[in-house]
């Protein structure tokens, strides 16, 4: 069942009954009322949206917390201006009283919408493969989706939380580097299933 926080469209509703009703695959969208957070420092894309996807659910947590508790930083220290890798970045998550998964791989379509359409926005990593940043890798988080005009190309919606970055984005599933890497980056990191534990 769907959380009654994601909006879906009218019509991409009626399309997914239309394709039940003829036994066919269901298409639909869905996006999250999700609010990305800029990055406090030049490298901290990975603080930003681990602590705006537990705001979204419920927690209050600032970026140089998570910082110092994913680094096991003491609080009187300043936290780097660094990336982190990610086995730390999820130990971040659990410190903080979250459990998440992370794999080294983009996520089957069929995995974004199960975890959209369960409330979840997720950590999307991306490795540059052109300009200047080339070879080196930028988090940003998935907060929906949308096949109800194609199921073979869909599009998936991020939020970005670079300083200069255009704050939200929709994008062809096909132009995610999912299949063959593209012109500016390939998804090759996720963390996911976030929930608060216990």
């Amino acid at each position: 069942m769907l959380s009654p926080r994601i909006a879906r469209t009218a019509a991409a509703a009626a399309l997914a009954i239309a394709g039940t009703l003829a036994g066919a695959q269901s298409s639909a969208a869905a996006v999250l009322p999700y609010t990305q957070e800029v990055q406090k420092g030049g490298y901290w894309c990975w603080a930003a949206t681990a602590v705006s996807i537990q705001k979204y659910h419920g927690s209050q947590i600032d970026q140089d917390r998570f910082c110092h508790v994913a680094r096991n930083i003491p609080a009187n220290r300043s936290c780097p201006d660094e990336g982190l890798a990610w086995p730390n970045i999820v130990k971040g998550y659990n410190a903080t009283g979250y459990s998440a998964k992370w794999t080294q791989s983009h996520l089957p379509f069929s995995t974004v919408k199960r975890e959209i359409d369960a409330d979840s926005p997720f950590v999307m990593g991306v490795t540059w493969t052109n300009g200047p940043s080339v070879n080196s890798q930028h988090t940003v988080v998935v907060y929906g989706y949308d096949d109800s005009y194609s199921t073979a190309n869909p599009t998936v919606s991020y939020a970005d939380p670079g300083p200069d970055s255009q704050r939200r984005t929709t994008v062809a599933w096909n132009d995610l580097g999912v299949r063959t890497p593209t012109s500016q980056f390939r998804w090759t990191d996720t963390i996911y299933d976030i929930r608060k534990s216990g």
